[in-house]
């Protein structure tokens, strides 16, 4: 699986496939090193969405400080990859039913490898095969990747976790919002107001 967005560098799939097959059944997932188109390291790996990890990630910067998603610069076991560049089998899609197809960018890929690390699957990040991913060919713009991360988050934690987990999940989701308005109101900016109107929205959703 390859985005639409992303340019091969280097006989980097033949790079990807030759890993997987000599892998000996120890991972059934593997994804390559993802670049920004300036060359530099994309991050493209991480933890799952634990309550602590979206704190993290809405709160703390995690991307930046690497805490919820890092490009590994040796091979290394994650819980997910990015779903711009993943090689796995067709037999190990089939046992996972493929993508949940309610769920459109932007955790799709973390949805398919949770499950398949239910089953025992294993995903590694291989940094020996390079992709340049542009970002920008499957999505527009700066608000939509928020809301379909707020969408994500609240369809995923319905669908894996307890009452209880979506309740915190939501609280959360809803003060990250409202901090996005408040501050576009103090500095009158226009794109924080109304992407955190439609993300405080999306947070209040069943």
């Amino acid at each position: 699986m390859l985005n639409s967005d992303t340019i091969v560098l280097d006989n980097a799939i033949e790079k990807l496939l030759e890993r997987f097959q000599n892998n000996k059944n120890q991972f059934q997932f593997i994804g390559g090193k993802l670049l920004n188109q300036d060359n530099t390291p994309q991050a493209s790996c991480g933890p799952f969405y634990s309550l602590p990890m979206i704190f993290a990630h809405l709160f703390l910067r995690g991307d930046y400080w690497g805490l919820t998603r890092s490009s590994p610069n040796q091979e290394k076991s994650v819980d997910w990859i990015s779903g711009a560049c993943i090689l796995t089998k067709k037999s190990f899609l089939e046992k996972l039913n493929g993508f949940d197809e309610n769920i459109f960018m932007y955790m799709d890929e973390i949805d398919l490898l949770y499950r398949a690390h239910q089953l025992g699957y294993k995903t590694l990040l291989y940094p020996g095969a390079y992709f340049i991913h542009l970002g920008s060919g499957s999505s527009n713009g700066k608000t939509f990747p928020i809301i379909q991360v707020f969408k994500g988050l609240k369809y995923f934690y319905k669908k894996h976790h307890s009452p209880l987990s979506c309740k915190i999940l939501t609280i959360m989701l809803k003060l990250k919002a409202l901090i996005g308005i408040i501050l576009g109101k103090l500095f009158n900016n226009r794109y924080l107001i109304e992407t955190y109107e439609k993300a405080y929205q999306v947070a209040q959703m069943d």
